[in-house]
């Protein structure tokens, strides 16, 4: 088991939000918590792990506000799955 603080909730949470992923507080202790294992050497990097979001981050506005960011999908898969890649995951 792993402690997820409030300030880590929030830190979390603006990490994901500044991807563009909108998660929800709740998302953001399991997100923390998968990070924590990761870092304890629990979860290796070519594992695949499934954490469940329990919420719409919408519902939960950030200390600044809401915050949307605007994304062009483009017509092509290849395409789609550069932009992707080239999206920064927080560490």
């Amino acid at each position: 088991f792993y402690d997820v603080s409030e300030k880590d909730i929030k830190d979390t949470r603006g990490a994901w939000l500044r991807t563009g992923v909108s998660i929800c507080p709740q998302s953001a202790v399991a997100l923390d918590a998968v990070m924590q294992a990761r870092d304890a050497g629990e979860v290796k990097e070519d594992d695949v792990v499934v954490a469940i979001s329990t919420a719409a981050g919408i519902k939960f506005p950030t200390d600044e506000g809401l915050r949307f960011r605007e994304y062009t999908i483009p017509a092509s898969v290849d395409a789609l799955d550069e932009q992707v890649k080239a999206l920064s995951v927080p560490a």
